[in-house]
């Protein structure tokens, strides 16, 4: 039998939370347990979709410690397979290492090479683009009968009902390692946010577990001893009707447990406006929110699309959220176009004003396949911090050029806003006004009133370990609670925790913007501004007016109609690659090109020349939402085969601003 190993990569920690989690620090009772905070649904997940005859164990070096030379597997694998996120390329190319060092077949996916797969071609072995349902048991198929390729792509989105509950019994110590499960119930985003890549990675029409499958999941944890779970959806109210009735069947089932499990999920601030589903999410016994709020600039929301968050007073709207017990976590930046030296202070006081215990404050990010990056890009305004990787730690330093602002002002002002919200004064004010806000007592509250009596020993003696006034601001905080909204006191204590080592994630970033700063004011300085492939939004509008034509065109000409979507994208790479930027609307000679292009593909796939490997999925008697969702992730695929090396010069020329340096 063929053995895989799963991997999730370490890294750096950036909060402080992690970092304690990390060191062990300040930790007390049960919780010295904890290693990481969210315990790995991805690896848990490819693990369920591998067939039978192989055996697969999962490795998350967060809580197992990283794979290095020395360490012992206890095992020797066939295959190792690592996912990721961009902020793991690093230690993912690490892993790669290691392991063709100890001649094992490497693999990798995850939206790291999904959004930048020019860093993993020609490093891994294999390497998987898009969601892996599918494609991964078909490489294992082809893998057992030796003929694997070293490239498998999913083009067309897939249903996640075919999702199978994830192996958490391959996660080690899934039930004290972790300070939560994961559970995904849907996919994609309705909203399109230019700075956002969730629309590239998973589309913008949300795609849904069945309510009876996520139930069963959500059991399986709660079985395991999970306390706390993380929905890790986009969007959890991206579908209003599945949301409400996930919950309706969600409240009873958590009402039966013993403790109720405490819940975390991504959600919009237009849930503001639905009482409904504000009630349900307090009755299921949810802990915190996390919010896309970004700024409370309404220039700046409209500049990059961010329209759901104009449509009221976000105040209002944050205060009516929490008045139902349910905390929330702002996600916020600094750095957009309409961002000058006042947005500091105004951050500040809309974000006291608003009573948002929970701050993640971020520099303006250009990630690869947004709308933003495609218009930042053609303004030569994203500086590749590749460069940098081995001189400099680049983790949450903006790779774009202010416009109202230098680099200095920007990184500077953000570092000030950082230390006035992170001060206990501050953070005490914002969460005892989010208590005092509360209008609503759940059913549930009854039984999650208590605190465990372990943990609120640790939180006791964390109390105590801190300065003087950030202890008085911990007393008072307890003392309201308990005297007003006793049932919140789980929410409050976890809240308190997390702002104890806020002050130390901010030291890390101080110490790296500075840095970075230090680089940039070096004499004879430049600027590497990125050159990189990118297909602009006009070239994009034009091929959604001609897409349907080509469909049509090889559903008629090949004999395998599975072909259809690896034909859609040689068909359109090799146009892009014609004409690209300089395209601006059809003449007679392009509707020519395609033709012979559609005509060469439909020749090459009748005559076995490329096959269906990268693609499974139907593409017959498609409504006009499907073809227009298999347009969007064929040109995502033309985009990441126009990223290899082979093309990486004639893209340049044709398709984004050379590789220059400015002041």
């Amino acid at each position: 039998m063929k053995r895989i190993l799963l991997v999730t990569p370490d890294k750096t920690p950036d909060t402080g939370y992690a970092q304690m989690l990390q060191n062990r620090e300040r930790l007390q009772g049960p919780a010295t347990k904890l290693r990481a905070v969210m315990a790995p649904v991805e690896l848990a997940t490819l693990a369920a979709v591998t067939p039978p005859e192989f055996e697969v164990d999962c490795w998350d070096e967060a809580v197992r410690g990283k794979i290095t030379p020395d360490t012992d597997l206890g095992k020797d694998y066939d295959i190792m397979g690592v996912t990721g996120y961009l902020a793991h390329v690093v230690r993912m190319l690490e892993i790669c290492r290691e392991f063709r060092r100890r001649a094992v077949l490497t693999v990798a996916g995850g939206p790291a090479v999904s959004g930048s797969p020019e860093r993993f071609r020609g490093v891994f072995d294999v390497i998987f683009l898009g969601e892996a349902e599918y494609t991964w048991p078909q490489f294992l198929r082809e893998f057992a009968e030796g003929k694997h390729i070293s490239e498998y792509r999913q083009i067309e989105r897939p249903d996640i009902a075919d999702s199978p509950i994830p192996r958490w019994d391959l996660i080690q110590d899934v039930d004290t390692a972790y300070v939560t499960g994961g559970v995904q119930t849907t996919r994609g985003c309705p909203f399109d946010c230019e700075f956002c890549d969730v629309i590239h990675l998973f589309g913008r029409r949300p795609r849904h577990k069945p309510i009876s499958a996520v139930l069963e999941e959500i059991k399986t944890l709660e079985k395991l001893g999970v306390k706390r779970i993380f929905f890790c959806d986009d969007n959890f109210y991206g579908n209003p009707k599945y949301m409400k009735e996930l919950l309706r069947e969600l409240i009873p089932l958590n009402n039966s447990f013993d403790r109720p499990i405490g819940y975390m999920t991504q959600i919009t601030i237009n849930v503001a406006k639905d009482e409904e589903a504000l009630q349900l999410l307090s009755e299921a016994n949810f802990w915190q929110l996390h919010i896309g709020i970004e700024t409370p600039r309404k220039a700046s929301l409209m500049e990059v699309n961010k329209f759901q968050n104009t449509k009221g007073d976000m105040v209002e709207d944050i205060l009516k959220i929490q008045s139902y017990g349910v905390m929330i976590k702002s996600l916020m930046m600094v750095g957009f176009d309409h961002d000058d030296a006042t947005i500091f202070d105004e951050l500040y006081n809309f974000l006291q004003a608003s009573c948002i215990p929970s701050i993640q404050l971020s520099l303006l990010q250009s990630y690869p396949g947004t709308p933003q990056t495609a218009r930042l890009l053609k303004e030569g305004r994203v500086i590749d911090m590749d460069r940098y990787a081995e001189m400099d730690e680049t983790y949450g330093v903006s790779n774009v050029i202010p416009k109202l602002m230098t680099r200095e002002e920007l990184f500077e002002g953000f570092l000030a806003l950082e230390e006035r919200l992170r001060s206990w004064k501050a953070f005490g004010e914002r969460l005892l006004g989010a208590i005092r806000a509360v209008k609503y007592t759940p059913a549930c509250a009854a039984k999650v009133t208590r605190p465990d009596p372990n943990r609120l020993m640790e939180i006791q003696g964390m109390i105590q370990s801190l300065e003087p006034d950030a202890r008085d601001v911990a007393r008072e905080v307890i003392r309201e609670t308990l005297q007003s909204v006793p049932w919140l006191a789980p929410k409050v204590l976890y809240k308190l925790v997390l702002q104890v080592d806020k002050q130390r994630a901010l030291d890390r970033m101080r110490r790296r913007l500075h840095k970075r700063l230090d680089i940039e004011k070096q004499p004879g300085y430049q600027h590497r501004i990125l050159a990189t492939v990118q297909i602009p939004r006009d070239f994009k509008k034009i091929y959604r007016d001609h897409f349907t034509l080509t469909l049509n065109m090889l559903r008629d000409g090949l004999e395998d109609h599975r072909l259809v979507p690896e034909g859609l994208v040689r068909v359109w790479k090799d146009f892009v690659i014609r004409f690209g930027a300089t395209f601006e609307k059809f003449e007679d000679y392009h509707m020519t090109s395609l033709k012979e292009l559609v005509d060469r593909s439909v020749e090459q796939g009748n005559t076995g020349q490329f096959s269906h490997t990268r693609s499974v999925g139907r593409v017959d008697n498609l409504s006009s939402i499907e073809i227009r969702q298999l347009s969007e992730m064929v040109m995502l695929t033309v985009e990441q085969d126009l990223k290899s090396e082979s093309s990486e010069e004639i893209v340049k020329l044709t398709l984004g601003p050379s590789a220059v340096a400015v002041a």
